[in-house]
């Protein structure tokens, strides 16, 4: 399958940001309520980018929110990664 261009460079972004986080603890080991006050936490902050305008902490933050979705989808999923 091919990515889509924008989707490709998202995911770029995306593991950046999990390589630069490898030092904390698995997200495996976390339960559904921290992940999700976490989730609500990294939405708060896309917004408030979005509010200020801030084009680079949008982009942080979005990609922040996707990768908290991404650990909430792949603990449900019951696959070891």
């Amino acid at each position: 399958m091919k990515l889509r261009k924008e989707l490709e460079w998202f995911v770029k972004k995306m593991e950046k940001t999990l390589s630069l986080n490898d030092h904390k603890s698995s997200y495996t080991l976390e339960d559904n309520e921290y992940l999700k006050s976490k989730l609500v936490e990294e939405v708060g902050e896309l917004l408030q980018a979005i509010n200020k305008d801030w084009s680079k902490a949008i982009i942080r933050e979005a990609v922040d929110v996707a990768n908290v979705a991404m650990m909430i989808a792949a603990n449900e999923s019951g696959k070891e990664f």
